[in-house]
């Protein structure tokens, strides 16, 4: 059986693979002491991953192994955002705050001064604003490939969002092939799917083209000098943005 009184390692890398494992964690009342979650994207020694972690203790994967209170959806849809955070601590704070939740204040979600709701809800804030900056600072590139035109950008988050964003570009460019490149990872929609695949650096990026033309084109004609507010537009924009 679960042995709790060892430091359990378990190696998630996405909110599914950590759900499922809390979800066993809890309804098996392991102390989150007693549980220490690394994120495959931090790039350390590798650990047990979740599935093969939860198996070797005999802890049961079966429909009917469910924690023994419902978990708020107000919850849920605060850990999928934070899920995407960079903060490699995160999947412990989460843990920790549903544990608390069962088992020792089923309200903590009312408390805004908990430290540990606190810090969620400020990673949840930070998520939402480097999504929300992707959406506009995201400029494709015409490229040629195989004959076929496709739409290539660089782009540098802050946080893990590709997955969160990456729907959203396939609605917004439907009808255009294109690829999303950044650091952590990439996507790319060849009008029907999404794909995808891992990260680039800037330095593997395509060169200048066409399309980069007629945007310069067009910025210079309404460009005006005299009309730009800095402060405003560094807060809007990052500098770190500025060469893509």
């Amino acid at each position: 059986m679960f042995n709790q009184e060892s430091l359990q390692f378990i190696q998630v890398d996405s909110f599914e693979a950590w759900r499922d494992a809390a979800r066993q964690l809890l309804h098996h009342r392991v102390n989150p002491a007693a549980v220490h979650f690394e994120s495959k994207d931090d790039r350390r020694p590798s650990l047990l991953d979740a599935g093969d972690n939860l198996k070797d203790r005999n802890i049961s994967n079966r429909s009917d192994s469910k924690p023994s209170f419902r978990v708020p959806k107000e919850l849920v849809d605060l850990f999928k955002m934070v899920a995407q955070h960079r903060d490699p601590n995160r999947w412990q704070r989460m843990y920790r705050t549903l544990w608390r939740l069962a088992n020792e204040n089923p309200h903590l979600l009312q408390i805004d001064s908990d430290e540990d709701i606190l810090t969620l809800r400020r990673m949840e804030s930070s998520v939402r604003r480097d999504a929300h900056k992707m959406k506009a600072f995201v400029r494709f590139r015409k490229t040629i490939i195989d004959s076929e035109e496709h739409y290539v950008a660089f782009h540098r988050p802050d946080h893990l969002i590709v997955p969160l964003i990456a729907s959203f570009f396939a609605a917004r460019f439907s009808s255009m092939n294109w690829t999303i490149l950044t650091p952590d990872q990439s996507v790319s929609w060849d009008q029907k799917s999404l794909q995808f695949g891992p990260g680039v650096q800037a330095n593997q990026m395509v060169e200048k083209d066409e399309l980069e033309a007629i945007w310069l084109t067009y910025y210079r004609s309404i460009f005006n000098p005299a009309r730009i507010k800095w402060n405003a537009m560094v807060k809007e924009m990052p500098v770190r943005h500025w060469p893509t």
